[in-house]
């Protein structure tokens, strides 16, 4: 029953996940470079651009997905750009914030 398990819920993740994030014995993981990697042990810098990229992939057209300024702070200009395309592709906006010195201002990230 367990492994039942598992198989539906890894099913259900790789519907939105096709960076082949899985459970194994209870556990999420996917392949990395390092090769078969947990979730959980990959940098902040790693697992924000798939989780976004899964919520974007889940949303219908346009949602708005509220990203917190930690998840969009600890990505690399790539991997920005990679979330840019996503959402506009998937037609969602997304809403972040980053911290800076001087007035308040709006801002869309040019890919």
């Amino acid at each position: 029953a367990a492994s039942r398990a598992e198989r539906v819920v890894t099913d259900a993740i790789s519907a939105v996940a096709p960076q082949g994030l899985r459970f194994v014995g209870g556990r999420l993981v996917l392949n990395t470079d390092r090769g078969e990697t947990y979730f959980a042990e990959l940098s902040d810098g790693e697992r924000w651009p798939i989780v976004i990229d899964m919520a974007a992939e889940a949303m219908p057209e346009h949602a708005l997905l509220v990203v917190p300024q930690a998840a969009w702070q600890d990505l690399d200009p790539e991997s920005r750009a990679a979330v840019a395309r996503r959402c506009r592709e998937r037609k969602v906006v997304m809403l972040t914030a980053e911290a800076s010195e001087g007035e308040l201002r709006a801002e869309e990230v040019q890919i």
